[in-house]
């Protein structure tokens, strides 16, 4: 019970916090979240790329 009412009071909170940032800068704040999800798909692909990379490697050397 005091979990649940601890999870909805912080959610409550960022949800203040959202909304006060989108009142003051709504622009700014789209902007970064925009940029934001940007670096996270740009890790990803590199993850993915790399992760391809380094089977390519492996299947090279794994067949000498």
């Amino acid at each position: 019970m005091l979990k649940r009412n601890l999870s909805s009071m912080a959610m409550s909170l960022v949800e203040v916090i959202i909304g006060i940032l989108l009142l003051v800068n709504p622009i700014g704040f789209t902007s970064g979240i925009i940029i934001a999800f940007g670096i996270v798909l740009m890790v990803m692909g590199i993850s993915l790329i790399m992760e391809a990379v380094f089977d390519m490697i492996g299947s090279i050397i794994g067949h000498r």
